[in-house]
C-alpha cells in the first residue's frame, strides 16, 4: 500500500500544483496491480486543478488494475461543497450526481471526453454567466476558443487511453474563470518528436508556446493551439500553465516572458491549467 496524505492547500498555482504532483508521482510509477491510498482530508483547499489530477490518475490507476482508495475532506463546508459540486464524490465513490445548476454550484463538474465536441465550452459560459452576469459575444468566443483548443489537442495528439478530464470553476468576487483539462498520453516532447526529434522537453514547450511546431497527426493540424490559447489567456489577464512529461511552461500577467523549466516528477501526458480575467 502507498500512503499519500498531502496536508496543506492544494490550490490552482503551480507551486502546490507541483508538491502535489511530486507526491501522486509514487502512484504514476506504481506497477500494474500496486495499491495505494491518498488522504486528502487534511488538504485546506481543492481546486479545478487538483480535481483533475486526482481523477486523471484515480482513472488511470483503475485500468492498470491498481487498488484506489482516495478520502476526501469533509470540512470545512466549502470545501465538502466543491467535492460534491466537481463531481470528485461521485467519480470515485459512486454517490449523488453532481448538480451543476445548484444555486450554490460555480463549478462545472468534472468530465471525461474522447472527443471534441463543437459546443464544448457551452457548459462553462452557461456556469459564468450565471454567476457574473451576460457575457459579450467577444468573451464568449475567447472563453470557447480557449477551451476548444486544449480539448482538440488531446483528440488530435495526445493517444490518451482515459481520453481527457476536464472542470472548471467560476469566482464571481474576482470575476475569473479557472479552468484544468488533462490527459495521460504520450506527452507533447514525445507526439513533437516524430517530426522534430531535436527538440529536448523544454525546447518542445517553447515552441508550442511559440506555434508553428505540430506533429500534425491530421491536415488539419498547424501548430497554434497552445500558442493560441497562450495569446487569448494573456489577452484577458490570465495565466497559462502546461505540465507535460518533466517540463512545464507557464504565461503569467504583468511578466515579459514565458518561464520553462524541467521539473522532478514527470506527469504521464499533459495537464493544462489556464485563468482567464472576465471583463465588466
Amino acid at each position: 500500500m502507498i500512503p499519500i496524505a498531502p496536508a496543506f492547500k492544494i490550490d490552482d498555482r503551480w507551486d502546490t500544483v507541483l508538491s502535489f504532483a511530486r507526491q501522486l508521482s509514487k502512484i504514476w510509477t506504481a506497477g500494474n496491480g500496486e495499491s495505494w491510498h491518498l488522504d486528502l482530508r487534511s488538504c485546506a483547499y481543492l481546486g479545478p486543478n487538483a480535481a483533475t489530477l486526482v481523477a486523471a490518475t484515480y482513472l488511470s490507476a483503475r485500468q492498470r488494475g491498481q487498488t484506489c482508495q482516495v478520502d476526501l475532506p469533509d470540512s470545512p463546508t466549502e470545501l465538502a461543497a466543491f467535492c460534491a459540486f466537481s463531481g470528485l464524490n461521485h467519480m470515485l465513490f459512486g454517490g449523488a450526481r453532481p448538480k451543476p445548476d445548484h444555486p450554490d454550484c460555480e463549478t462545472v463538474p468534472l468530465s471525461q471526453f474522447y472527443q471534441a465536441m463543437g459546443n464544448a465550452g457551452a457548459p462553462i459560459i452557461a456556469l459564468v454567466e450565471r454567476h457574473v452576469g451576460e457575457l459579450t459575444t467577444d468573451t464568449q468566443t475567447y472563453l470557447h476558443m480557449a477551451y476548444q483548443e486544449v480539448v482538440q489537442n488531446i483528440q488530435d495528439h495526445a493517444d490518451s487511453p482515459i481520453g481527457g478530464v476536464s472542470c472548471a470553476r467560476c469566482f464571481s468576487g474576482t470575476r475569473e474563470v479557472r479552468v484544468a483539462v488533462v490527459d495521460t498520453g504520450i506527452g507533447i516532447h514525445v507526439s513533437l518528436s516524430r517530426r522534430f526529434p531535436e527538440l529536448g522537453p523544454v525546447e518542445s514547450l517553447r515552441s508550442v508556446f511559440a506555434g508553428g511546431y505540430t506533429s500534425q497527426s491530421l491536415s488539419r493540424n498547424m501548430g497554434q493551439g497552445i500558442s493560441n490559447l497562450a495569446q487569448v489567456v494573456a489577452n484577458h489577464a490570465g495565466e497559462l500553465i502546461v505540465y507535460s512529461g518533466n517540463a512545464v511552461g507557464i504565461r503569467q500577467p504583468n511578466v515579459a516572458e514565458d518561464y520553462f523549466d524541467r521539473v522532478d516528477a514527470s506527469f504521464p501526458g499533459t495537464a493544462i491549467f489556464f485563468k482567464m480575467k472576465l471583463p465588466r
